[in-house]
């Protein structure tokens, strides 16, 4: 049975976006739109080059100190935020060839009470979306293309495929 995290609705997951580890709010393609597009930046790609029309970005990356849907600690999207709102706190982290383990952000207030080295006996919700990106990420490195990261207004090839 999954329960949902018990989130303390402090809103420092969303109005500390510049902070710690886990900084902007990563987005698919289809998310884009809910973000001012200014704000709105390519993050990884796959492909010959970025100037190759068979090129695609398949992460981008909401790039501000604070999400601009925070109101009073509520998210005024709640109902139809990003995948990557919907995993937070966790997210799937690769170790070693192919193992996948949940990570937890360490600035959610909610865990700040959890022992360091807790295991999550527990299932989550959030889990799964966690485990969406998780799935989409691994594709991306496991993909024979070249894989591609934007960072400083340019496009850096990370990996041959």
């Amino acid at each position: 049975m999954e329960n949902r995290f018990p989130c303390a609705k402090c809103g420092n997951c969303c109005k500390r976006l510049g902070k710690g580890d886990w900084t902007g709010i990563s987005l698919f393609p289809w998310e884009t739109h809910l973000f001012p597009k200014d704000a709105v930046k390519p993050n990884l790609g796959l492909g010959g080059a970025p100037d190759d029309p068979a090129f695609k970005t398949v992460l981008y990356i909401y790039d501000s100190s604070a999400c601009v849907h925070i109101d009073d600690d509520w998210c005024l999207i709640h109902d139809q935020r990003p995948v990557v709102c919907r995993s937070y706190p966790f997210r799937m982290a690769i170790k070693g060839e192919d193992e996948m383990i949940y990570e937890v952000a360490p600035e959610c207030s909610a865990i700040k009470s959890w022992p360091v080295k807790q295991t999550i006996a527990q299932r989550y919700e959030e889990m799964d979306a966690a485990e969406l990106i998780g799935e989409h990420l691994q594709r991306f490195y496991k993909s024979d293309k070249p894989k591609w990261r934007y960072d400083k207004h340019q496009w850096t090839q990370i990996g041959k495929g």
